[in-house]
């Protein structure tokens, strides 16, 4: 009966659900992100979430570890899933998730897009018979000529070109890359490839061509990018890994090249992988050693040129893993560095030198309601380590605590651990955060405090700071969220004053409310107002920035959607920029920062053609009525207009 009573409500709430399916997907990337103060046009995010869709989990099947590995899951929801699996049996179907009454009804229907019921049957070699595959060819245009261009600095075209294939069939996947930015010369300036065999017999993966690593807490092994601190308190400080995964971003040099395999056999789990990569690079050519690895990937001008592929990196290591009585998951990493040019030594603690060594350990071990997990990391002059806990003290409440040692001669070449700098370097800090689903509301809050023991990008001596953020979300009717958050950042930054380095405290406060409501069915709109205060002592700095919007989704037909907004902003300077991440054509993640006085707005249409395919474009543009140049040398514009057009086509089979 109980099955029976479930399978009516599914039904009902799936018909909301079919018309808002669209939006989960990018309202879940743009709530990972919401917290950013990164300047970010990039798709490696996206991807991540993309290549999750096209290999659900299955929810009959997967352990807690494995529940885990899908980036916005905390502790509370995996376990959540596996109390309903045990209480009802297995799933019928993933939209089933949404009768989980203590799973958070977001969190619920971005899980069926992510999930699957479906067990993996082994396949020949050889079969296609699901084949299946995808093709995105995007073009992106600034409309407004920039310095470059006009004094002849960019040896390419205006456009940004963006192409992209994935083919899968029985166990196999391909994916391919082209790209192009503007001003580069070459429509194939970066190419990337993969080719990848998964699920067949031990092997988990095997890969060709371009890939990440991903091991324990990111310490020494993860993508060049990865999810921080955000609104979300509790499920974004522990990790779990995904060993090897296929590459198909454009960030043109933080990745590997060459081969990897997972092989699993009973509870052990084995990576290795080689990689030869091309670098660009700054080379002194009186002494040979290298200066910088840029990673912008821009070759527009005659000194980007000059940097392609200067330097090669050689990487090899292997990662152990296994799994014990069930709730413990233990694992070993060691990993070589070589470069055909020695990095020059450039800091006291920075590294130098051509070949380099890491090792690393770590575990996580599930026990009831708490999950205890860590990684710790040595460079061969350093030990770097981080530890949580993560509590779930009912089914509406979660904390979790975490402790991370940086030490200041740490440093890390492809990890990126959870912290307030993106180096893991040069760091203390303690990190609590609860998240408490109540009757009135959800509310998430952190407490963040750090230290830097040496010199870091903002102080010249060792300084520390603090950080804290209040979330609260309500639903005051249905289909309605109001938002309220309040964001309070301290640090102790060093400015030259009268001559002398002074060190001076600085405070960075945001505060914002939002609210989403539905005027129709097929209609939903969006406000925001956020404030920034910016305040530092002793030179007696005050100023302020501000940020009005409203947008729209409108679903004009079932093929047919549009999006828009329009922002209203100003800000007395950089330091009180805004930043609101905006809907883009799919795989695009938008977050520019603004700054000084203007408006901003676009607007987006996508149609689906048929079946099998999706046509997008968006207009973008930016005004700032009191400038009369934007940006500065070769990126200036001699106006104060920025707009851009966007076209975007998508197609399945």
């Amino acid at each position: 009966m109980i099955r029976y009573i479930i399978l009516i409500f599914l039904f009902s709430i799936n018909l909301f659900a079919q018309s808002d399916s669209t939006l989960t997907t990018d309202q879940i990337i743009q709530d990972l992100l919401e917290e950013s103060s990164i300047d970010l046009e990039e798709d490696y995010l996206y991807d991540l979430l993309e290549e999750l869709q096209d290999n659900p989990i299955n929810i009959n099947t997967a352990d807690i570890n494995t529940l885990l590995t899908i980036p916005f899951l905390d502790l509370n929801s995996a376990q959540a899933i596996l109390d309903f699996r045990e209480r009802f049996g297995k799933f019928f179907h993933a939209r089933e998730i949404l009768a989980i009454e203590t799973l958070d009804p977001n969190i619920a229907r971005a899980l069926q897009f992510f999930t699957t019921t479906e067990e993996v049957i082994t396949k020949p070699l050889i079969d296609l018979s699901g084949l299946s595959g995808e093709f995105r060819s995007r073009f992106v245009r600034d409309l407004q000529d920039r310095q470059g261009f006009l004094n002849g600095n960019y040896a390419g075209d205006e456009f940004k070109s963006y192409q992209r294939a994935k083919i899968k069939f029985g166990n196999f996947n391909f994916a391919g890359l082209i790209e192009k930015d503007p001003g580069e010369s070459k429509f194939n300036d970066f190419t990337s490839f993969s080719v990848s065999l998964n699920d067949y017999s031990y092997i988990k993966k095997l890969t060709a061509g371009d890939y990440l690593i991903e091991f324990g807490q990111g310490l020494i092994y993860w993508g060049p990018y990865s999810f921080g601190k955000g609104a979300e308190a509790v499920r974004t400080v522990s990790r779990s890994a995904k060993s090897i995964r296929d590459y198909t971003s454009t960030d043109e040099n933080q990745f590997y090249r060459g081969a990897a395999g997972n092989f699993i056999y009973d509870n052990f789990d084995l990576t290795v992988f080689y990689s030869y990569n091309k670098r660009d690079a700054n080379v002194d050519t009186s002494t040979g050693e290298l200066t910088s690895l840029p990673i912008s990937g821009y070759h527009r001008t005659q000194g980007e040129r000059s940097r392609f592929h200067q330097s090669a990196e050689r990487a090899l290591g292997g990662i152990l893993s296994v799994d014990l009585f069930n709730s413990l998951r233990i694992g070993f990493a060691y990993q070589n560095l070589e470069y055909d040019h020695p990095i020059r030594q450039t800091g006291l603690f920075n590294p130098y030198g051509k070949s380099f060594n890491f090792y690393s350990a770590t575990y996580s071990f599930v026990y009831n309601n708490v999950r205890i997990s860590g990684e710790a990391a040595y460079n061969e002059v350093s030990v770097a380590s981080i530890n949580s806990i993560e509590w779930i003290l009912s089914n509406k409440l979660s904390f979790v605590t975490s402790i991370r040692n940086y030490p200041r001669n740490f440093y890390t070449f492809k990890g990126t651990g959870f912290g307030e700098g993106s180096n893991t370097s040069n760091e203390f800090g303690i990190y609590n955060g609860i998240k408490w689903r109540s009757n009135f509301g959800i509310i998430n809050f952190y407490f963040d405090q750090f230290k830097f023991p040496y010199e870091s990008f903002t102080s010249d001596y060792p300084s520390s700071g603090n950080e804290f953020l209040f979330d609260y979300q309500f639903r005051p009717a249905t289909r309605t969220l109001l938002n309220l958050r309040v964001k309070r950042e301290f640090k102790e930054v060093t400015q030259n004053i009268d001559g002398s380095p002074t060190s001076l405290d600085q405070y960075r406060t945001n505060v914002r409310i939002n609210y989403d409501y539905y005027v129709l069915r097929n209609l939903r709109m969006r406000s925001r107002i956020e404030y920034v205060f910016f305040d530092q002592s002793i030179v007696e700095t005050h100023e302020k920035g501000y940020l009005l919007f409203q947008d729209f989704r409108y679903d004009a037909l079932d093929q047919l959607r549009f999006y828009g907004r329009i922002v209203l902003f100003e800000t007395d300077s950089f330091n009180s920029r805004v930043y609101q991440f905006e809907n883009d054509v799919r795989g695009v993640l938008n977050n520019p920062a603004l700054i000084g006085k203007g408006i901003r707005w676009y607007l987006m249409i996508e149609y689906d053609l048929f079946d099998f395919a999706r046509i997008s474009a968006k207009y973008s543009e930016l005004y700032k009525p009191d400038e009369v140049l934007l940006s500065s040398g070769n990126s200036q514009i001699n106006n104060n207009l920025d707009n851009r057009l966007t076209f975007q086509l998508d197609i399945k089979f």
